[in-house]
């Protein structure tokens, strides 16, 4: 997959924005958290250029949307953690939705998983995430078996 920075946040790619948070940092506490971000976009990188979503930055943290708009809602919301963790967030699809605008939210340590949580997310909300590598990482996706009512 590519990330690129959403045009209005300027011409700092999202892997030098977050870079540069790093470089900034006088501590490797404080490194952590842009560090998370660097991993999980070299991984999410790693199978190729499609698809190209676009990525708006609010500090640390990274909203993933379809569109090079601002204000377009995100798909996948990342969040990294001083622990090294993430928090990743995406809305459910339509169909398995027991209320309007209804997400998922979930913590992980481990990078893989947020990869695979990412690659989910982004499949939920209809972006075709084609390759082998694509449906390695969301291996395990499946239709939970049962679903919120009323």
């Amino acid at each position: 997959m590519e990330v690129r920075r959403i045009t209005v946040q300027g011409p700092e790619s999202v892997a030098e924005f977050y870079q540069s948070m790093a470089d900034r940092c006088e501590s490797a506490q404080e490194r952590r958290l842009p560090q998370c971000m660097l991993d999980l976009l070299r991984e999410l990188s790693a199978g190729g250029s499609e698809p190209v979503v676009w990525g708006l930055t609010s500090h640390e943290r990274l909203g993933l949307r379809a569109v090079d708009d601002w204000q377009a809602p995100s798909l996948v919301s990342i969040e990294p953690t001083t622990s090294g963790a993430w928090h990743i967030e995406c809305a459910l699809p339509a169909d398995w939705r027991p209320w309007p605008a209804a997400v998922v939210r979930g913590h992980t340590a481990e990078l893989a998983e947020a990869v695979r949580r990412v690659w989910i997310g982004l499949r939920w909300a209809g972006l075709s995430v084609g390759g082998a590598d694509a449906k390695q990482n969301i291996a395990g996706d499946r239709e939970p078996e049962s679903r919120l009512t009323g």
